[in-house]
């Protein structure tokens, strides 16, 4: 099986919605930004403070293009779409799903979210944020091959949107 791709912005639920489907789907959940942080053994945030975000870039693109071969579900980080040459990787995939949630509804889960380190977000607001996001919405459209809305849904909702999808690309 192909690998199921998840692509969106910060908070638009790539690593809780990846865990769901994996599960359902009996596949192995890659989660990139964790395994960026095991391999390099230092966290997002450090990496952008101490390396910059053309270094995790970097990094990133390596990475996506050693999990694009192999099969799970690849939950891919939300700046994954900057980098020109994962554009192309993802346009060239078969099931790169797009997250896609109003910026009321990312706003409210990334400002929420305690655990995740998310070194763009950090002291923006939301106009920051909407700027952000408009400048990546367009590449993440481009290189989806499904775009769900995530807004006012389950996690069990869009889990099942994307199964039904799957099933049906299967066919």
């Amino acid at each position: 099986m192909k690998p199921v791709i998840l692509i969106g912005f910060m908070g638009s639920g790539k690593s809780t919605i990846g865990k769901n489907l994996a599960n359902k789907l009996n596949l192995e959940l890659k989660e990139m930004d964790q395994l960026i942080e095991k391999r390099l053994e230092m966290s997002i945030a450090k990496l952008f403070e101490t390396k910059g975000e053309d270094f995790f870039r970097n990094v990133e693109h390596h990475l996506l293009k050693e999990v694009i071969s192999s099969e799970g579900v690849i939950a891919t980080g939300g700046g994954v779409i900057v980098h020109e040459k994962n554009q192309e990787i993802l346009q060239n995939s078969d099931q790169v799903i797009y997250l896609n949630g109003q910026i009321e509804t990312l706003y409210e889960r990334i400002t929420q979210d305690k655990i995740n380190n998310r070194p763009l977000a950090d002291s923006v607001n939301q106009t920051e944020l909407l700027s952000l996001l408009t400048t990546r919405k367009k590449d993440y459209e481009k290189a989806a091959n499904l775009i769900v809305n995530i807004d006012e849904k389950t996690v069990d909702e869009i889990t099942q949107e994307i199964l039904i999808w799957l099933r049906e690309e299967a066919q």
